[in-house]
């Protein structure tokens, strides 16, 4: 029932963290608020790795170089992001591009052999040039 509850809320219980005294009701609040909380940099997402306690961090952001750094930062991180993904995409057509040619050197022989056959049927071509049989403008 809701007087139960609210009996409950209104008891005074012990902060785990900075040991005031405070509501039961109040608890999950303070507790967001508590100078004691461990927190860290806003800057944390850009690399800053300094963790404390609430009641320090406005001290540490007034001198954390990653602060002022951080829309140099973050431009640079969207930049990354994009890259990658850039290099995703041209790495996925690549695949593409290669399966389908090795398709097709499978269909028509491969290219190797296609260059062999051309390479032979000059070479056959130019026997006959010499030996007389044909002539250079027979070719056509």
């Amino acid at each position: 029932p809701r007087f139960v509850t609210n009996k409950l809320d209104s008891l005074i219980v012990i902060c785990p963290l900075c040991k005031c005294n405070i509501e039961r009701g109040a608890l999950a609040a303070h507790m967001e608020i508590c100078p004691e909380k461990e927190v860290g940099c806003d800057a944390e997402e850009e690399m800053c790795g300094w963790r404390g306690r609430l009641a320090e961090k406005e001290n540490h952001v007034a001198g954390c170089a990653y602060m002022g750094l951080k829309p140099v930062i973050r431009h640079l991180q969207d930049q990354n992001k994009e890259l990658r993904e850039m290099v995703e995409l041209l790495q996925n057509q690549m695949t593409r591009i290669c399966i389908k040619k090795e398709r097709k050197g499978r269909e028509e022989g491969g290219v190797d052999a296609q260059v062999e056959r051309e390479r032979k049927r000059k070479g056959a071509e130019e026997r006959l040039y010499r030996r007389g049989v044909l002539s250079r403008r027979d070719n056509y």
